[in-house]
């Protein structure tokens, strides 16, 4: 612990150090001593981490996050935003809500590209877990139904005013065998956690990671909803009706049960 403290100390004047995380993770920028915690500058907002889940901090000169270079302004669609969830996203150009893909709280489907149409899923949950202990077990969870599981790329940082975490992850999946490439963003607000995941063949990645990354780092949360759980379901059945109308041209109907 001393030498910890020590490393914290040093480390609090200078503008780019990594810190090693318990998990495997890094994360860089300028690292201010907080007490229990740590306050590191990345080049996207500020994130707060537990002493305990630092293996070390290592100093080294500053450079922008590994991934930062290939980042470009992308321009973005119209905003989606979920009544019980309690976000906000922009999508990406012409992009919109959808079926939702298996467990996914909801999915965001693209233009058919060929034989291939682009989604990118949300996932819900009511976590206790601290937002890195939260980020190993899906690591640890998607090495364990996944082969050549690779990460490529990962970072703490801010998205918007939450604790927000990245990673890029290649593996292979299918019959034969693909090489995918995956982005998935975290986000924290308390209990509530919120994961977006995209992922394509590893041939395909760059042609979607700019508008899709830009999209995920739109993401912004909402008090949560006070109504019960059986309010929810009865609002959201309406909710999913009248949208569904819409989308088919049926104002009347839409208007009926919204």
């Amino acid at each position: 612990m001393r030498t910890l403290i020590a490393l914290l100390l040093l480390s609090s004047l200078a503008f780019g150090d990594i810190v090693h995380l318990r998990n495997g993770g890094k994360i860089e920028g300028k690292v201010v001593d907080k007490g229990d915690a740590i306050e590191v500058e990345t080049a996207n907002g500020k994130v707060t981490v537990e002493k305990e889940l630092v293996e070390r901090i290592e100093k080294k000169d500053y450079t922008p996050p590994k991934g930062m270079a290939s980042r470009k302004p992308a321009k973005l669609g119209a905003p989606y935003a979920h009544p019980f969830y309690a976000f906000k996203i922009y999508l990406p150009p012409k992009w919109a809500y959808g079926k939702s893909s298996g467990q996914a709280a909801a999915s965001f489907w693209g233009p058919k590209d060929q034989l291939y149409q682009p989604r990118m899923d949300l996932f819900y949950q009511v976590s206790k877990k601290e937002l890195v202990e939260f980020v190993t077990a899906y690591k640890d969870a998607f090495k364990k139904s996944m082969k050549d599981v690779q990460f490529v790329y990962e970072e703490a940082s801010g998205i918007r005013d939450k604790q927000g975490y990245q990673f890029s992850v290649t593996f292979t999946d299918g019959d034969p065998p693909v090489t995918q490439q995956a982005i998935f963003t975290f986000v924290s607000d308390g209990d509530r956690k919120y994961v977006l995941g995209f992922n394509t063949s590893q041939a395909w990645f760059e042609r979607y990671y700019p508008v899709v990354d830009a999209s995920m780092r739109s993401f912004r949360v909402y008090p949560a909803s006070t109504l019960s759980a059986e309010d929810r379901r009865r609002f959201l059945t309406r909710y999913q009706s009248g949208e569904q109308y819409y989308k088919e041209g049926k104002f009347t109907e839409a208007l009926g049960d919204f």
